[in-house]
């Protein structure tokens, strides 16, 4: 399957993302968190800036820790 981008698409995921009726979290390679949507952040309780750059184990209890999967 080829995917390609272009300025609509993004414009459609910029939406989908801020007015999602789910908690989206985007994190990098290592896990560190660079995206929250709106949703999520009122689901968890954080601002955006306490988010960002933190580590998705934040938002997970720590006996979850050891089980925590990356999706690439």
């Amino acid at each position: 399957m080829l995917l390609t981008h272009n300025k609509r698409d993004s414009k459609n995921f910029e939406t989908f993302f801020e007015y999602a009726t789910m908690g989206i979290v985007i994190t990098d390679s290592v896990g560190k968190i660079t995206a929250v949507n709106p949703y999520a952040l009122n689901e968890f309780g954080y601002t955006a800036d306490e988010l960002i750059g933190e580590k998705i184990e934040i938002l997970i209890p720590a006996r979850f820790h050891k089980n925590t999967v990356s999706i690439i």
